[in-house]
């Protein structure tokens, strides 16, 4: 369960759900997934991050607008850090 509201980008997901479970039910590595997400989500397969939405009962439509919030952020925060 979730605080309406409180997931504002595709990494808050796993302010609820640990990215171990997630890990295992996509038959990824945690480690890997949680470090590729925070990387850079770009590079991430759509189809795994659809997977990942529909664990967390998300429509398609909301699983794209939290990626496209993550996608902005990590845009911005690499901006600052390359100034």
């Amino acid at each position: 369960m979730y605080n309406e509201g409180q997931v504002e980008s595709f990494t808050d997901i796993f302010k609820y759900i640990k990215v171990a479970i997630v890990a295992k039910d996509i038959r990824k590595n945690r480690s890997t997934l949680s470090s590729s997400l925070k990387a850079s989500i770009k590079k991430f397969p759509l189809g795994t991050l659809a997977a990942i939405g529909s664990l967390c009962n998300l429509t398609l439509k909301e699983t794209f607008e939290l990626i496209d919030a993550e996608y902005t952020r990590q845009t911005q925060k690499s901006s600052l850090n390359s100034e």
